[in-house]
């Protein structure tokens, strides 16, 4: 009987350090699938991003996405900026000023109006346009020069143009012709940048003309036909799109 309950109580021991030791080794193996599902969560916040708009898919981890997502909308914002702020310079920071206001000079101005008098040694006689405007003018240009950032010199090479008129006693009433041509002429043209391109927001002509008709006079003549032109080339759109 004694041995019989010796080996009883043996089987017994043997079975309680079994479970005892079972229950330790699970209890490892849960920690350890606590540990791993723990690293899989936290993989997400390390995951790496895509450039650009790609940036906020990112890999398993609300953490991760959380953060993806945020550092993918400020590259994308970034990225649209810097495209925008260039094309609002694009056009006025690719564009040859003293190229595109040549090209943008007329070949023809309007002269305004013209009207004169003097004393002739016996009488005051006059001369005068018979219209209002006078009629028109051509003209052609030499080279621009720039003399600073927004300011060129530029020479008129030939300029011309025939009229009608009166003449005669003050106030004049026969018929005649003016003309007019150019002796030398430089205007300094002003541009201001706008949104689109540049404008001409002043053109000072000095010029002299030689004027032909019954009673002509050169000093009124060159400053009526300077004013003109002025008017002409002030507002002109250089680089517009």
């Amino acid at each position: 009987m004694s041995t019989m309950r010796l080996g009883l109580l043996l089987v017994l021991l043997s079975g309680c350090t079994s479970t005892a030791i079972g229950h330790w080794r699970g209890g490892e193996a849960g920690m350890a699938g606590s540990d791993e599902a723990a690293g899989s969560a936290n993989a997400g916040s390390g995951a790496t991003v895509s450039p650009g708009g790609q940036a906020g898919q990112t890999s398993t981890g609300g953490a991760g996405s959380q953060a993806g997502a945020s550092t993918g909308g400020v590259a994308g914002q970034g990225a649209a900026g810097l495209a925008g702020s260039g094309g609002v310079g694009g056009a006025g920071d690719t564009c040859d000023l003293s190229a595109a206001l040549a090209a943008a000079l007329p070949s023809s101005f309007v002269w305004q109006s013209y009207s004169s008098s003097y004393f002739n040694g016996s009488a005051n006689v006059c001369e005068k346009c018979a219209n209002t405007p006078c009629g028109s003018c051509a003209i052609a240009w030499g080279t621009p020069a720039q003399s600073d950032p927004t300011t060129f010199l530029v020479p008129v090479s030939s300029s011309s143009c025939s009229v009608p008129a009166l003449y005669g006693g003050c106030p004049a009433t026969n018929a005649d012709w003016i003309n007019a041509s150019v002796v030398s002429a430089v205007v300094t043209v002003v541009l201001q940048q706008q949104a689109l391109g540049y404008t001409v927001i002043s053109a000072t002509v000095s010029g002299t003309w030689d004027l032909t008709a019954v009673y002509p006079e050169d000093i009124t003549g060159s400053k009526a036909l300077n004013a003109s032109l002025s008017t002409a080339l002030t507002g002109l759109e250089i680089c517009a799109n």
